[in-house]
């Protein structure tokens, strides 16, 4: 160790000598004290090893043909860490130039191909998950987020495999829930939301239980996050959230068994893209009735109807399908909510945005007769045949719309059409909206005329 000591004071600040004596091949006969079993030694040949590293091109290219990386790595992977923390801990700034002085020289592929070889993913989540937290190595913690975090934002799906090990993931977890800098909070985020970017990735964070450390997660960014920092990251964690829930009906409901439904619901108004697509699929479960039904998310959604249409179509589009898919799994609890809510939205809404409601409100119309009904007998004006007439009438929307407009309009009558005469308001209703409906049989759309054709021929058999 003392001749290591003193190789390191000659060589540092000498560029020139360093070269040299890795030309000459005695780096590399030093450099195999690093797995030294006499830690001091161990220490020493790590100290110039790290020195070295951060020499010139010609030593970095010495080191790497001396498989440096292969070195590097057996220092990472020394067990246990405390007792090689010093050696570990030089390592890592060691890993980040050897691997700067390989993004310079290799094919991204390449790259992959010996990150996978030498197995970087797993050894750097294992220092990462002992380096968090501790003040004395936040140096390490920081380069070793930024090389997880560079990897997993390549655009090459094979890097995120790299990263997407069950173990490797649950010590990114572990250090997610150690962690109370934002910076590394922040880092640590974006590479799962890089991570879940890649469907194929899906499986292994579930194995690794993220969903159910995400109600920890939003915990931890409510009360160890300051202000300004928690929208940013809520918004790293729902998109996680979000690609894996996306096409997933066993994440989603993973999700709601794990308490992530009281979060969801809270952030829904401030990432509506990413929350409200989630709890829209949550409600077409029926597995999930009972605990959505604890949480108040049905009027939750009809809050959501009530919003200003200028600004909040999205909300009002998502939760009107959100109800129609809970309509088909709990017709008998939902129904009588409904109706009047619906009814405030139809008379308020723009025209563009009732035109996006329209198929959620087919689906609603043709999934309850009470709610078809209701809109008949309730309203003495017949309003949403006569919006739908009108928008039918007003302008020239697009053949998707019209064709939209003219099913809802039929299925509306069509479907209590026995009950509308035994009601006695055949005779008015026809009354009201024959004339339109005779226009709209003269229509340019086949569909459109067919339709109408359709629905006046059955009154008519009937009068």
């Amino acid at each position: 160790s003392a001749i290591l000591r003193v190789l390191h004071s000659i060589l540092t600040d000498s560029a020139s000598l360093q070269e040299y004596i890795c030309l000459m091949g005695i780096g590399n006969q030093v450099l195999r004290l690093v797995l030294s079993d006499v830690a001091e030694i161990r220490v020493e040949a790590a100290r110039l090893f790290h020195l070295l590293s951060r020499g010139t091109f010609t030593t970095l290219q010495c080191l790497f043909s001396s498989q440096g990386l292969l070195l590097v790595v057996k220092i990472i992977r020394s067990r246990p860490f405390a007792q090689h923390r010093t050696s570990i801990l030089l390592g890592v700034e060691i890993l980040e130039q050897l691997l700067g002085y390989l993004k310079k020289l290799s094919a991204p592929d390449d790259l992959m191909r010996m990150m996978k070889y030498h197995r970087i993913p797993r050894s750097i989540t294992y220092v990462l998950r002992k380096t968090v937290g501790d003040s004395s190595a936040q140096n390490s913690t920081i380069i070793l987020t930024n090389v997880i975090s560079d990897f997993c934002s390549s655009e090459d799906p094979f890097s995120k495999l790299l990263i997407a090990e069950v173990k490797s993931l649950r010590r990114l977890i572990r250090a997610l829930h150690k962690t109370s800098d934002s910076g590394t909070l922040q880092k640590l985020l974006r590479s799962l939301k890089d991570i879940s970017k890649e469907p194929a990735t899906h499986q292994s964070l579930f194995d690794a239980e993220l969903i159910k450390s995400l109600p920890q997660i939003f915990e931890d960014i409510r009360t160890k996050v300051e202000a300004q920092q928690k929208q940013e990251l809520n918004h790293q964690a729902l998109v996680v959230l979000y690609n894996m829930c996306r096409l997933s009906k066993v994440y989603r409901e993973e999700a709601a068994n794990h308490g992530l439904l009281p979060h969801l619901i809270e952030l829904a108004r401030d990432h509506e893209n990413q929350a409200l697509p989630i709890l829209c699929g949550m409600a077409s479960s029926r597995s999930l009735l009972p605990l959505l039904w604890s949480h108040d998310l049905a009027q939750f959604f009809l809050s959501l109807l009530h919003q200003d249409a200028l600004r909040h179509i999205t909300w009002q589009c998502t939760a009107l399908e959100s109800l129609a898919n809970w309509l088909v799994e709990d017709k008998e609890n939902l129904e009588p909510l409904m109706i009047d809510s619906i009814d405030i939205l139809i008379s308020l809404a723009s025209s563009s945005l009732f035109i996006s409601l329209l198929d959620s409100l087919l689906r609603i119309l043709t999934t309850s007769t009470n709610i078809s009904r209701a809109f008949l007998s309730n309203d003495p004006t017949w309003e949403l045949p006569r919006r739908l007439l009108f928008e039918l009438q007003s302008q020239p929307n697009p053949p998707s719309a019209r064709i939209e407009l003219v099913k809802t309009l039929s299925s509306l009558l069509l479907q209590s059409r026995e009950w509308i005469i035994e009601s006695d308001l055949q005779k008015g209703l026809l009354l009201s909206l024959e004339p339109s409906l005779r226009e709209l049989c003269k229509d340019r759309l086949v569909f459109v005329r067919e339709l109408a054709t359709c629905t006046l021929d059955a009154f008519s058999k009937s009068s």
